[in-house]
Formats: C-alpha cells, structure tokens, sequence
C-alpha cells in the first residue's frame, strides 16, 4: 500500500511538473504592430496593457490596407490601400526604411496576411466598379515580386483584415460595418470561400462601432482592435482578447492604445512564426553590424591589413585574443548578440605607412595597376614609394618595408568575423565559452556609440604678412566642449611636409615620377592639407589649441585660419567638415586656445 502511495504521489508530480512546463512554454513573448496613416507612425502594441508606443515616423508616408509578418527577419510586409498605389512594400522595424517589394496592379486592397509556412501571401480585395455583391475578390499575391498568382470571387463581403492563426492552421477574415456588424469567417485557402463562424451585433459590441480587425500569438491567443466612431480619425481605439470558442471580450486597460492624438489605423499583426518566436525578432547579421561604430583599428578591428607597416600583413605583427562585442538586441531587450573578431593581428602603424597603401589604393582603384601578391606593381605604385622616401628618411621607409618602425601607434586587424545569437541576458562568458562559442581568453566588450579613434584631415592657412611663415614645428589639439564637461585630443604635431591634394595626389595620379615635390608647408600665404592625423574620436569639433616650438631659422608663424573634417579611412577623401576657425594671431610656445565659428 506504502508503495502504492508512493507511486501515486510521483505520477501526480510528474503531472504537474509537465502542466507546468507546458503553461512556461506556451507564455512566449511577442508584440503586436499597427500603422497610423495619419501620422506616418509604426506603432508597437503590449500585448499585456494594449498600450502602444511609437517606433517609428515611416521614411515614407502611405496608407496602408494592412500589416502583416514577412519572412524577412525584423520586417512587416503591407500592400498600398488603392490604385494607383497598390504596390508591395517591405518595412524594416529597425530603422522604419519602407521598400517596394512590386506592383500588384489591384484597384483595391484591404486585408493582407503572410503564411509562414508555406510562404503564402494572401489578400482580400475589390473590382472596380463594386456595385454588386459579387465584386469580392480573395487574392493570392507572390511574395517576391507583387505579382498576381490566383484571384477569385470570395462570399465574404469586404475583407477587411486577414489573421492566420499558427496553432489551428487556420486563415481567418474580419468584415466589419461601422455600427452594423462585425463577423468572423475562417477563409478556404484553395477556393477562396468563407465559413462564418461568428457575427457581432451591434449590442454585443458593447458601444462600439467595429472590429477592425484580429491577429494571433504564437500560442493561438486571438486579440482584436475595437474602435468608436464612423469616420477617420478616430480617438478611442481598444485592444482586446478574444475568445475564440465563445467570441467573448477582455478589454485590456490602455484607453486608445494610451495615445493621445486621434488616430487612422490598419489592423493589427503579431511577430509570431509557427511557434518560433525568432522569426521576427532575430535580427539579420547585417542589421546587428549596422549598429555597431565603425572600424577604428582599436574597439572595432579593421579587416585586411590596410595602413600596417609592412607588406600585406608584417611578420613583425602579433597575435591577439578574439574580440566580442555584446551588442543589444533593439526589439527584446533581455537579448543580446555577439559580433566576434577572430585571427586578430596587432601591427604597428605611422602616417607614412598609411599614406603608403592608400597611395597604392589610388593605383589599383584609378589607374588599373593590377595586384601581384600584397604589392601593386607598376609605375605609379613606383611613385608611391619614391614619395615616401621624399617626405620621410630612407631609412624608416626602409624600416617600414619590412615590417619595422618607428611607429606611432598599432592596429588591429582581423581575418574572421561571426556574428552569435540571440543571448539571454543572463548568459555569461562561462556559459558562452561551456557552450564552443568563444574562447576561453576572448575579450568581451560592450557596444558603444563611438570608436575610440577616428582620421582626420587639417587644412591650416599660412597669413599673408611679413614673416608669416614658420620652418618651426607645429601642434594642434581638437576640441568639443559640451555644457559639463570637454574632450580633447592629446596634441598632434603637424609635419613639415603635409601630404596635399596638390603636391601629391596629383603627382601620382599624373605619374610624375623624377620631379621633386613642391610642398611649402607653413610658408607665407599658403595653405595645405593634412591628412591621415589618427587620434582619438570626437563626436564635433568646435574648438582647437596651437602653439609651435622655437625649433628652426625662422620660428614666428602667423596663421589665417584652420579647417578639420573627418577622413574616409585611408583615403585622400574628406567625409566631412567639422570645424572652421578664424585665427588670424601670430602663435606662440605657449598653447592657445580658438573657438570655432
């Protein structure tokens, strides 16, 4: 009897080990979206307090018959309401970018539902004219291209939303008559022909005018967006549960989804994939890179070995741990991913080492020269060389060759990059690293808005007085002063001989091997171009510091005025202006400061 007792207690157990499993699994989180077309907005539904909250003010402004999932990741799908706007559009929910998938070529469109699992794309439409019942179409659309694949006369009057429900398997439909009616078919995907299984009264409406329209969570839970009033816009909009046994109603609380302006919207669709909740929500590799910074050689790795010292990657370069970096998922919050750089190599690096594979990017990019092995080969890639050795001694462009120094700083250059996840919050390094995704000496870095380094271009004007110009060295250092605090770059010493558009770009582009090259620096009435000045990233520049040393013949310098931009990565291109400051002041030894205009 014990035993039996015994053995009754763990089945009951286990019963409810698995009941409870089961209520775990089915609480999947998701979220509901809508269109406001009278404002542009995307809005993001609480499936828990029907409150919504605006993502996005679309980069196009259209009026939409309906939103449904895509089986793009992170993308809604919809249809342009009338002609001539019909077409197909993609909606990204990262950035709100709307693009046209085709052209329908519909007159009139409404409901709209994607069918993850079989990649179906179904709409409910109108001929023109629709003065007869019989003018009711259900549309199969192809996905790809806008093109239609079947249409066929439907019994349902006015589709006005489409809901596929990923549990039962089955496609609803939604007509309504603004204070009339409101009713459920269930739609027969070969023959277009719908079964009614539910029509509201206006009393059983309870005071409101509709049923916009339905959708379904990953579990089957069907919710609905009531609405008061006959004509658009409109400010009492409601989320509500629906029974889908009994059709009965659970008004969640947010009064007009907690929106306070009136509102024209579509119904609504749920981010949901046959019970796999990754299907919307799981970014693509691309959208998770997008929201790193750029590459700076120091947080984020460059690829290649563009601006190392040395041919292709020096054998002077180190080895160095993977990176990670824990970027947070926009759309789940408790989520993130891992971007790993994998092979990393440190090398060293200097100005001239940077000009040097830039100058060879001139050379395969605008003269064709084809690469053999990590060099480019040909006479301007011979030019490249020879101006080097002209702006710098032989023996650190010798050294460089190599491998050597001197240098100014180091790089980081990477051979693989993987992009891992979605992660819990909760998981750790021990965790990643138990499970094969990282290795044990991996560093893991937080995102940031920023890279810690950034290239520069200085474009500085000598004066035109006597004695205005200087064979002295000369420092800047960038500045952006905020209300509470400032950032400085450390101090940059410009050489004599800057790299200009001038001098050197077109030197080499013209192919000008034997001529020495005319740079006049900090002379009287001149100006030039600094470009490749590394250090450290500032997000505005409205201010810089100057001063010279009293090294040289002729130490006074008169300056007229500086310009900063930011520099595409070596390059000659400016991507930017970032500063014009009026000087007009002989500088000194003594570092002084310039507010910019």
């Amino acid at each position: 009897m014990k035993k039996l007792m015994i053995l009754s207690f763990v089945i009951i157990l286990l019963i409810l080990i698995c009941s409870i499993n089961v209520f775990v699994m089915s609480e999947k989180s998701f979220n509901l979206y809508t269109y406001n077309s009278a404002a542009g907005q995307l809005l993001q539904i609480d499936p828990k307090t029907g409150q919504a909250v605006i993502m996005h003010t679309l980069s196009e402004k259209n009026f939409f018959a309906d939103l449904s999932v895509f089986s793009n990741p992170g993308s809604l799908i919809s249809i342009g309401h009338l002609a001539p706007d019909t077409q197909l559009y993609q909606i990204n929910l990262l950035t709100g970018e709307i693009n046209s998938i085709g052209n329908t070529g519909l007159n009139f469109v409404e409901g709209v539902e994607y069918i993850p699992s079989t990649g179906q794309l179904f709409a409910g439409g109108r001929e023109r004219p629709h003065r007869t019942n019989d003018s009711y179409l259900f549309i199969e659309i192809n996905p790809s291209n806008g093109s239609i694949i079947k249409q066929q006369k439907t019994n349902i009057r006015d589709i006005d939303s489409l809901a596929y429900n990923p549990v039962s398997g089955e496609l609803w439909a939604v007509d309504t008559q603004p204070g009339l009616y409101s009713r459920f078919w269930t739609v027969d995907l070969e023959t277009g022909q719908g079964t009614l299984k539910k029509a509201y009264t206006k009393k059983e409406l309870e005071g409101y005018s509709g049923i916009l329209g339905i959708s379904f969570s990953p579990d089957g839970q069907a919710y609905g967006l009531l609405y008061k009033g006959t004509k658009a816009p409109i400010k009492d909009y409601h989320l509500t549960k629906i029974d889908m046994n009994d059709f009965s109603f659970e008004l969640l609380q947010a009064e007009n989804l907690g929106q306070s302006e009136t509102m024209h919207l579509t119904n609504i669709t749920c981010d949901y994939a046959e019970g796999i909740y990754e299907y919307v929500t799981k970014l693509t590799d691309e959208d998770i890179l997008d929201l790193l910074p750029d590459a700076d050689g120091d947080f984020i790795p460059f690829p290649k070995n563009r601006g190392a010292c040395g041919a292709g990657m020096p054998s002077t370069a180190t080895d160095w741990p993977d990176k990670a970096i824990k970027v947070l998922d926009p759309n789940n919050p408790d989520d993130y991913y891992l971007v790993v750089y994998k092979g990393i190599k440190r090398a060293g690096t200097h100005i001239g080492c940077r000009f040097h594979d830039a100058c060879f990017d001139i050379c395969k990019n605008k003269k064709g020269e084809d690469d053999a092995g990590d060099e480019y080969k040909g006479p301007c890639h011979d030019a490249c060389s020879a101006n080097v050795l002209k702006l710098f001694p032989v023996k650190d462009g010798a050294s460089w060759m190599i491998g050597g120094g001197p240098y100014s700083g180091y790089l980081l250059f990477y051979k693989d990059q993987e992009v891992l996840g979605p992660f819990n919050s909760d998981t750790t390094k021990n965790d990643l690293i138990n499970m094969d995704k990282i290795k044990p000496n991996t560093e893991i870095c937080d995102n940031q808005s920023r890279p810690n380094m950034a290239l520069y271009a200085i474009e500085i004007w000598t004066g035109d007085k006597w004695g205005a110009g200087t064979d002295a060295q000369v420092y800047i250092t960038l500045g952006y002063d905020m209300v509470m605090h400032g950032m400085e770059t450390s101090e940059i010493a410009l050489l004599g001989a800057p790299f200009t558009n001038k001098s050197v770009i077109d030197e080499i582009e013209n192919q000008i091997l034997s001529q020495s090259l005319s740079l006049l620096g900090f002379e009287r009435n001149n100006h030039e171009t600094y470009y490749f000045i590394r250090s450290e990233y500032l997000p505005e520049v409205n201010f810089i510091r100057l001063r010279r040393n009293n090294s040289g013949s002729f130490p006074d310098w008169y300056c007229e005025k500086v310009k900063i931009y930011r520099e595409k990565w070596n390059s000659f291109e400016k991507e930017e202006e970032l500063a014009e400051i009026d000087v007009k002041k002989w500088i000194g030894t003594k570092s002084k400061k310039f507010d910019a205009k």
